[in-house]
């Protein structure tokens, strides 16, 4: 007759003791902990539709533990893609799912986990478990971020404004549709905010979009700066918008020749300076784009034609005096 006593330690030592006198200890493995952490899915889907179903098992295994994963549909009574896989060690496992929506107003699930341990499947703890819902609708979701709040989209030429955080949500059929932006949006008389782009990568404006399911597009700008050229004489270059950062160059002639009352000779005006946001000496120069700039010319009057033609004036005036004298003398000698 065989005799069986069991002595209860922190790993569960049974000692069998065997008619021969023979002791053989057998150490059973400690169970592994093995749960679902976390399921990201879709909150609404098209009938119809493939969508991914990410679940993230957290574990700590002594030993290579087998696991199955799977996803049951009620609506349908049936395992969606099952999966194999084997898990030691500690840490996460990620598993992505496909599924697919049927013509139900709700998809019903309920993700499953189970794992091998002592000759036969753990399943029937609730952290093993995992249900949750999906909404099948007939229609998707187009959200667009503008930078700036009230601001008028155009959505297959239908104006629609965005809210006070500049959003636009609208529902649409599955299908093509096309989207324009303000190319340029005023906020300020001198700062201003010009579309640049996407953020998938597109350039176009307007530009035709597929919408097959939810889709967020947000429209991205730059800020551009006004810079202000001023000048009292002559033509100013560089006038215009600038975007942030930029370096911009402005310009006056060097010099400015103006009719002057007598239209004998022009005034002539020499550049000297610019004043208020530069204090460059040069007439060609470059400010950074910073902010709204405004530059000013100013200028000096050179004299020196001025003398010269007083100089000129006094000396035909003496010339004119000599000759009327010796003519004068002339005559009272004859």
């Amino acid at each position: 007759m065989n005799y069986k006593l069991t002595i209860l330690f922190p790993l569960f030592i049974f000692i069998v003791f065997r008619p021969v006198g023979t002791v053989q200890a057998i150490i059973a493995e400690p169970e592994p902990m093995i749960e679902i952490n976390d399921i990201i899915f879709p909150e609404t889907v098209l009938q119809g539709q493939n969508f991914a179903v990410n679940i993230s098992v957290v574990y700590s295994c002594e030993k290579r533990t087998m696991c199955n994963i799977g996803i049951y549909d009620y609506n349908i009574e049936k395992t969606m893609d099952p999966r194999m896989f084997y898990l030691e060690g500690n840490g996460t496992e990620f598993i992505i799912l496909s599924l697919q929506a049927s013509s139900e107003k709700q998809l019903v699930f309920e993700a499953f986990l189970r794992y091998w341990y002592l000759n036969g499947w753990v399943y029937q703890k609730e952290s093993l478990r995992r249900p949750f819902s999906i909404i099948v609708t007939d229609s998707v979701q187009l959200t667009l971020w503008m930078p700036t709040p009230n601001i008028t989209i155009k959505l297959d030429n239908e104006e629609i404004e965005a809210d006070h955080l500049g959003i636009v949500k609208t529902r649409l059929k599955p299908g093509k549709y096309l989207v324009e932006v303000p190319q340029k949006i005023n906020s300020t008389n001198n700062t201003r905010l010009s579309f640049i782009g996407w953020n998938d990568g597109s350039k176009s404006n307007p530009r035709l979009t597929y919408v097959q399911h939810d889709t967020n597009l947000t429209a991205e700008y730059e800020k551009e700066y006004y810079l202000n050229v001023n000048s009292s004489l002559g033509r100013t270059q560089g006038n215009g918008w600038y975007p942030s950062g930029s370096v911009a160059t402005f310009s006056v002639p060097d010099l400015i020749y103006v009719p002057s009352i007598l239209q004998i000779i022009p005034d002539k005006y020499s550049f000297i300076k610019w004043t208020r946001d530069s204090d460059a000496t040069t007439s060609i120069s470059k400010i950074v784009m910073t902010s709204p700039r405004t530059v000013e010319a100013n200028w000096m009057l050179d004299e020196t034609p001025r003398i010269l033609i007083l100089v000129s004036v006094i000396i035909i005036l003496f010339d004119l005096a000599i000759l009327g004298y010796i003519a004068k003398r002339r005559r009272r000698n004859a």
